[in-house]
């Protein structure tokens, strides 16, 4: 019977080598994408500081609890887009009746002037005390909001 001799010297026969072969075609498995994120991979948060955060993935509550917030990323510039998208909506404001202020209009792309009329308003939009004020935020941030929506 005819041998294959491996670089290390370890004799195979022919048998040996089909095994072998065909013990590497059922690993096809390993190719399959794996769900991310796995324990010790590195994945990115929009911090509660304003901040994008690097962490790594341990699967403790902490991880598990971001991943049901959406709130991990793959990459900084990921976590980036939603810090800035966190620092625009969640900022709420409390307007009094007869309050004239500023919002970003976000259907026409460009500041908004805001009357209080009849009552205190909550409103979700950051508000500005100037037009220039509006404008500048809408500059910086208004593009990274029409990404996500």
């Amino acid at each position: 019977m005819k041998k294959i001799t491996l670089a290390d010297g370890t004799k195979l026969s022919a048998i040996q080598v089909n095994m072998v072969l065909d013990g590497l075609k059922d690993m096809s498995y390993l190719d399959e994408p794996k769900e991310w994120p796995q324990v010790g991979d590195k994945y990115w948060v929009a911090g509660e500081e304003g901040e994008a955060a690097l962490c790594c993935w341990d699967g403790d509550t902490f991880d598990i609890g971001r991943k049901k917030q959406n709130n991990i990323y793959q990459t900084e510039e990921e976590a980036e887009i939603a810090v800035i998208k966190d620092r625009g909506m969640k900022v709420k404001n409390t307007a009094k009746k007869g309050e004239k202020f500023w919002v970003w209009d976000f259907e026409n792309n460009e500041p908004r002037r805001i009357l209080s009329r009849f009552h205190n308003i909550y409103i979700l939009d950051r508000k500005f005390k100037t037009e220039e004020e509006a404008q500048a935020w809408g500059d910086e941030y208004a593009e990274a909001f029409l990404y996500f929506n």
